[in-house]
């Protein structure tokens, strides 16, 4: 017997489909809003430790976001503010914050890193919650961005329209490709996400390699992934379409890693390992810590290490091996997107980003993206837009690996006359601001020996917000683990037994 659907009963069928789809993202939507996002920072009770006698001293050398994060779980970790004293100390005057830095330009200050953020970066997006920081969807969201080979012939173009987009990123790289990438990336994040329940039950790793390894099996674990190129991984053992990884997935990178910026390095300091840690600062004072937290770059300050070979090993590492910061400069300029560069028409509109996924010595820049004010309000915001679409003047920022002339400029952005000098801006990192990686580098420990501990070896791992975040909570966790073994402090359960 044969089953036939008339159009009466395909639209009941219908109906009662898209019913049972909205009601199940209805149901995960409500899971998720329940959920308090803060959670994540937060330590398991049996985590918590009490100082054995006089509060335990904690140096943390450093106040970018590596050093913020380690000083606000240290100060979690213990079960009283007066069982721990924390000093924080930063060379810079006004640049507390690292990389996290604004620009101004035009009398409005913009951001000079440190501004993506991905949904499963689970700590910054708590502290963003837990410290009412504002969270806005990114421009390019919303409009045109152009992924731009060695030549603007070599380039493609996405619209903003989701709906559009994911037809024309079907049409040019298929179905499958698209899928493997999506399943690629969510094992993973699966892999990845691993960590915070187990830094939140106190567990700590001695090395970037030890904690990679840890995130999934033994024959599948994100250290497998160290000596593996983005090729690799993504063509050699994931099966995906050469053209996508190209245009796609290198492309990420010029824009997401150039919103890194450097360290602040460190004026002269002495670090002495021991059972009391001394810090001496400019050579004119002198403290003793029983831990110390280096939460800046081993190989790029003055910091002197005496008494800990383990530490000396780490820094001979990193010498020896040449692990260097690339330099980024960063030109901000009011004006709009030359339409030969992004091989657009007469008009550039809607065009909020330019990514280049090719290396071309002759190619200046990385990438340009429209910017909008770090303080505008949600209608400021939807006005640099609507702006943006109508094709008028708005802010932009170049990512450069070197400084370029007004000439060079000109090339890639159409500036009124005069608007050049009244608003722009440039920004050079030029200590680096993100890692030089190579394939099969060894990492240095983040366990230095002697109550010293490191947070920069995690970024020869991976450079981002979050996995710096993660590594001062790893610090964090080392420390609270040195002072129960030093029986500086006890399981704030057990205090006075």
């Amino acid at each position: 017997m044969d089953f036939q659907v008339d159009d009466r009963s395909f639209t009941v069928l219908a109906f009662i489909a898209v019913a049972v789809v909205t009601l199940f993202i209805g149901v995960r939507w409500a899971k998720r809003e329940r959920e308090d996002p803060t959670a994540v920072l937060d330590w398991a009770p049996e985590v918590l430790i009490a100082a054995k006698g006089p509060p335990c001293s904690v140096a943390i050398i450093g106040a970018g976001m590596a050093g913020a994060s380690a000083a606000y779980f240290c100060s979690q970790l213990f079960d009283s503010e007066t069982s721990v004293k924390i000093d924080v100390f930063e060379s810079s005057d006004h640049h507390v914050g690292g990389r996290a830095r604004s620009v101004e330009c035009g009398g409005r200050k913009y951001e000079a890193g440190a501004s993506i953020v991905h949904k499963e970066n689970k700590y910054f997006v708590a502290f963003c919650e837990r410290f009412g920081l504002e969270r806005r969807k990114a421009v390019m969201s919303s409009a045109g961005i152009v992924f731009r080979g060695s030549t603007s012939q070599r380039s493609f173009r996405l619209s903003g329209n989701k709906i559009l987009d994911t037809f024309a990123l079907v049409r040019r790289y298929g179905l499958f490709n698209l899928m493997k990438l999506k399943r690629a990336v969510a094992r993973c994040i699966e892999k990845f996400t691993m960590i915070y329940d187990r830094q939140r039950r106190g567990v700590s790793y001695n090395s970037p390699l030890e904690m990679l390894e840890s995130l999934g099996t033994a024959a599948d674990n994100l250290a497998n992934m160290l000596n593996l190129s983005v090729d690799d991984y993504f063509i050699g053992k994931c099966g995906i379409n050469n053209r996508l990884v190209k245009e796609l997935v290198n492309a990420g990178p010029s824009e997401m890693l150039g919103e890194l910026e450097a360290y602040s390095i460190l004026r002269s300091e002495s670090i002495e390992g021991g059972s009391a840690s001394e810090v001496r600062y400019n050579n004119t004072e002198v403290r003793d810590y029983h831990a110390v937290i280096i939460a800046c770059p081993l190989e790029s300050n003055s910091i002197e290490i005496t008494g800990s070979r383990t530490a000396r090993k780490a820094v001979t590492l990193f010498e020896a091996e040449d692990h260097s910061m690339c330099r980024t400069v960063c030109h901000y300029m009011e004006g709009k997107i030359r339409p030969d560069i992004a091989n657009s028409g007469p008009e550039a509109a809607n065009i909020a980003a330019v990514l280049t996924y090719e290396p071309d010595a002759n190619l200046p820049w990385t990438s340009i993206g429209c910017q909008i004010p770090v303080d505008a309000t949600q209608e400021e915001a939807k006005e640099i837009k609507a702006r943006l679409s109508r094709g008028d003047e708005v802010v932009f920022k170049i990512f450069t690996e070197r400084p370029l002339t007004d000439a060079e400029i000109d090339v890639l952005i159409e500036r009124r006359s005069g608007s050049g000098v009244t608003k722009a801006a440039v920004h050079d990192w030029k200590s680096g601001a993100y890692p030089l990686y190579h394939l099969g580098a060894t990492l240095p420990p983040f366990d230095l020996g002697c109550g010293v501990f490191a947070t920069s070896p995690m970024e020869r791992a991976a450079s981002a917000l979050e996995t710096v975040c993660i590594s001062g909570r790893n610090a964090a966790l080392l420390v609270r683990k040195f002072m129960l073994e030093q029986g500086l402090a006890v399981s704030a359960g057990n205090r006075g037994v």
